[in-house]
């Protein structure tokens, strides 16, 4: 699959890993797991996620090591926050999970393909943020904390709202949605908030506690989904490798949460390469 191997090599040009002997290592190397995240994620549970995110050896040099050491060392004084954003992380794991097995259920009684349902979450989706950026300042109005809160806020309903308007339209049961979109959310608004609330005090701490959460998100996409469903779902996003691409969905929602650039070398940066040069 050349997803795959556009990740692998991307990865293994930045990163110095030698002697690893099997892939059934999965996260000893990021390398390593990203060509697993590509290539069907053999991973037995998806709430497991989190200790295969938080347990990458050693290994990896650069930017990225520099962050999980200082992850290693965010565990010890913070952790109470680390101890809420795992709850949380597994959490929205788990409910991703339901809401697949539930909306892919009820495609099939109704004899439709599931990638038609794909296809129109993604149509919808990119509707909507179309519809946000007529709403919302532009990105050069960097709006102030409690705006980019209220901002934040609609997205994730209007991302919600449309959500369930899709899934009940091929036939999924509107009061079991309604119950695994609402834990959803609320994981991803206790996990944004954490983030929020460290990020002018401990900027660096909070960048760390995002990308643990994007992994993980792009782990849930991957496995659940396929990785080309990832592939699109970054595109559509914006994600260039120079950073958001201005005027798309990606540019928007950086500056709403935190209104400064992407560090390069980050797992962020990696994934805005990967959206442009990996191909299914």
């Amino acid at each position: 699959m050349q997803v795959a191997e556009t990740l692998r090599g991307h990865f293994d040009g930045l990163l110095s890993h030698e002697g690893t002997n099997s892939l059934t290592e999965k996260f000893d190397s990021l390398s390593a797991s990203a060509y697993m995240l590509y290539d069907g994620l053999h991973i037995p549970s998806v709430g497991e996620s989190w200790d295969k995110i938080v347990g990458l050896s050693s290994n990896i040099q650069g930017n990225v090591l520099y962050e999980l050491e200082l992850f290693q060392h965010a565990k010890e004084l913070y952790p109470s926050e680390i101890s809420e954003l795992k709850k949380s992380v597994n959490s929205i794991a788990s409910t991703a999970t339901s809401l697949h097995q539930v909306v892919k259920g009820a495609a099939e009684q109704c004899e439709i393909p599931f990638d038609s349902v794909l296809e129109e979450l993604r149509n919808s989706f990119y509707v909507l943020f179309e519809e946000l950026k007529e709403q919302f300042p532009p990105p050069e109005e960097a709006p102030s904390y409690e705006d980019r809160t209220l901002m934040i806020d609609t997205v994730l309903d209007r991302v919600e709202e449309t959500f369930l308007r899709v899934a009940i339209k091929y036939g999924a049961s509107e009061e079991v949605l309604k119950d695994h979109t609402s834990s959803f959310m609320s994981g991803v608004r206790h996990i944004l908030r954490i983030i929020r609330d460290h990020y002018e005090q401990h900027t660096r701490f909070a960048w760390i506690l995002l990308y643990i959460a994007i992994a993980l998100l792009c782990i849930v996409i991957a496995q659940l989904y396929g990785p080309c469903f990832l592939l699109l779902a970054l595109k559509i996003y914006g994600i260039g490798p120079l950073g958001p691409i201005a005027g798309t969905p990606a540019a928007w929602l950086q500056v709403w949460l935190f209104g400064g650039a992407i560090p390069a070398g980050s797992w962020f940066s990696i994934l805005q390469r990967i959206a442009m040069t990996g191909e299914c």
